[in-house]
């Protein structure tokens, strides 16, 4: 009689695999976890990357606003030295200086 429950149990349940489960989801996990690290990382290194070429950007923008203010003043004082009219000179519209953001 326990012989035929047991038989029935096995012949009516469907099969089961004999891999242990808990061992495949600790693969999992590792797998998962390592992959979360390695993501972690390149993230971290593109945020470096763009870090320093943000500070690149920066200094080049701030050297080219020196320039440019340079430029300005010497145009400028090019034209106050050449210009005799003062009504020529009051028409001219300058731009604004810019100083650092």
């Amino acid at each position: 009689m326990i012989l035929d429950v047991i038989e029935a149990y096995c012949s009516l349940g469907k099969p089961r695999n004999t891999v242990n489960s808990a061992s495949f989801t600790d693969n999992q996990k590792h797998d998962s976890s390592k992959l979360l690290s390695d993501t972690l990382n390149l993230l971290q290194s593109k945020y470096y990357v763009l870090e320093y070429k943000l500070g690149m950007l920066s200094a080049q923008l701030k050297e080219e606003r020196e320039a440019r203010n340079n430029l300005q003043n010497i145009v400028r004082n090019f034209v106050v030295a050449n210009t005799k009219d003062t009504k020529e000179l009051d028409s001219i519209q300058w731009p604004q200086l810019e100083s650092n953001i």
